[in-house]
């Protein structure tokens, strides 16, 4: 009975909801997980900001404390790593809701602003999935300065392809420190 549960919790999709919101009085990371049909709780992991002198090399905010944890320690991640980790979430991606407020206080620099975010959507537009729908809003705010933002990105995917994937990593990364130890 264990094994047919442990079976089916496998093969059930999971979902994964992620919200980012800066800029605004909520800001912070809102995560709700769901397996099914089901949707759990809604977790919000506030964004407090930290008086720190900037280091050169070492990502801040948000994205800098989450490498720093998964690599356990605050080394800068390297663009193989961030280029692996979204290759691989992008096959399970199924939303992407992107709101960016805007503005610089010159219109001038406002509009090359708003023009070059807009490019770099164009540019990581194709490499998402046919299934995955995406919703972009770039507001460009001409004479005042702005800057929010509010990204939302679902994620479904079944929970033997995260124990499958993380075994084969595991394995890969073996077998290569094994081959520099020995070559």
């Amino acid at each position: 009975m264990a094994l047919a549960a442990l079976l089916a919790l496998l093969l059930l999709p999971l979902t994964v909801e992620a919200l980012y919101r800066q800029g605004g009085k909520d800001d912070g990371l809102l995560l709700q997980i769901g397996v099914g049909s089901w949707r759990g709780f809604p977790v919000q992991v506030p964004i407090r900001q930290i008086d720190q002198p900037s280091k050169p090399g070492i990502l801040r905010g948000l994205p800098g404390r989450l490498f720093s944890i998964m690599l356990g320690s605050p080394k800068k991640p390297s663009l193989e790593m961030s280029l692996g980790t979204a290759r691989f979430l992008s096959r399970y991606c199924r939303l992407i809701d992107l709101k960016v407020a805007l503005g610089t206080g010159d219109a001038a620099s406002t509009g090359v602003a708003a023009g070059a975010l807009w490019g770099i959507w164009g540019a990581l537009h194709p490499l998402l999935p046919p299934r995955c729908q995406s919703r972009v809003c770039i507001q460009p705010h001409f004479n005042q300065r702005e800057l929010s933002l509010r990204a939302q990105c679902i994620f479904q995917f079944k929970l033997g392809h995260i124990i499958f994937t993380g075994l084969r990593s595991f394995l890969r990364y073996s077998v290569q420190k094994g081959a520099k130890s020995f070559g």
